[in-house]
């Protein structure tokens, strides 16, 4: 199994199942520097802050092409945020499946760490699924709800299958990301 070698590799010793030790209460974790604490939390505000700034980018470089600049960029936001919003939606089974991750780290148990990993991969190529299906069956409905001119659903048309495509990456990515920072943070503290 692939997974099994993370841990082994990260030095860490695996709990055997179904054994619990009694004993005095653990000690406290260590205090850690300032270092520590920024190294664990500058990937997560970076991965937070890229979108929102891709965003700003194109937006602005939209803005100063065509012959319509004001049909594109709101085409280009009409998509951006019900992709957004949608993604945002199906977040909590990926948020859920992660718990189960951090669980089993918590825990030791590194056996069931390979299998959650497993679903919480699973679990976003599924809900991704279903975000690219809810909105692909309520794009019409959106399109009267947002009052789009017939121009801008032309200009959206062709943002709306490049976003919708890229929604299975941005799952399975914040996966991934997730897992990554979560090894590091292990690492650290070991």
């Amino acid at each position: 199994d692939a997974f099994r070698c993370i841990p082994r590799a990260m030095g860490l010793k695996q709990e055997p199942p179904g054994r619990v030790e009694r004993g005095p209460p653990a000690a406290p974790p260590p205090a850690h520097s300032i270092a520590t604490l920024c190294s664990l939390a500058v990937p997560g505000m970076v991965i937070n802050a890229s979108q929102p700034l891709a965003d700003l980018a194109v937006v602005s470089m939209l803005a100063h092409t065509g012959e319509h600049p004001t049909v594109t960029v709101a085409a280009y936001a009409l998509v951006a945020s019900t992709v957004a919003f949608s993604a945002n939606i199906f977040n909590f089974l990926l948020s859920v499946t992660m718990s189960e991750v951090g669980r089993a780290v918590g825990g030791r148990r590194w056996s069931d760490l390979a299998k959650a990993i497993r679903v919480a991969l699973g679990t976003a190529v599924v809900a991704a699924g279903l975000c690219v299906s809810l909105i692909v069956l309520s794009k019409p409905q959106l399109y009267t709800l947002f009052a789009a001119s017939p121009g801008v659903r032309a200009e959206a048309d062709g943002y709306m299958l490049l976003r919708v495509a890229t929604v299975p990456l941005l799952f399975v990515g914040r996966v991934a990301s997730s897992v990554l920072v979560g090894f590091q943070r292990i690492r650290l503290v070991a």
